[in-house]
């Protein structure tokens, strides 16, 4: 998953790819590790494991870096409560925001981003 907590960044868990990110119809949300994290993508990510589009938050606790933003990450994706909060993106912009978008109150039910490593034989 595209998340980060305040033991590891995503950075940290991913191969960073100098190939392509792209979704399930192959459609490039990004060129490399590098374009994924320069502060936009090409297209957003906005469809789902089968297919299926979605739109709304989506947890992440990342910046645009794919690194841990100083929030406590609704205490480190342990708790449900509306006064602890986490960062999430938005899934339908192309901008920073599709990781950083903001803090909302943990007791929220957003989606959440996969991310397959790429597969070297």
């Amino acid at each position: 998953a595209w998340i980060s907590s305040f033991e590891t960044s995503i950075a940290d868990n991913i191969f960073q790819s100098p190939g392509l990110y792209v979704n399930i119809f192959g459609e490039v949300i990004a060129y490399s590790w590098e374009d994924l994290t320069d502060g936009s993508i090409n297209i957003p990510i906005n469809i789902d494991e089968i297919g299926i589009k979605i739109e709304g938050n989506v947890w992440t606790g990342t910046n645009i870096f794919g690194s841990w933003e100083l929030a406590d990450n609704c205490d480190n994706w342990s708790i449900d409560n509306s006064r602890i909060f986490g960062e999430y993106g938005f899934s339908n912009t192309i901008n920073s925001d599709w990781t950083d978008q903001g803090f909302a109150p943990c007791n929220n039910s957003f989606h959440i981003y996969c991310i397959e490593n790429e597969f070297i034989p």
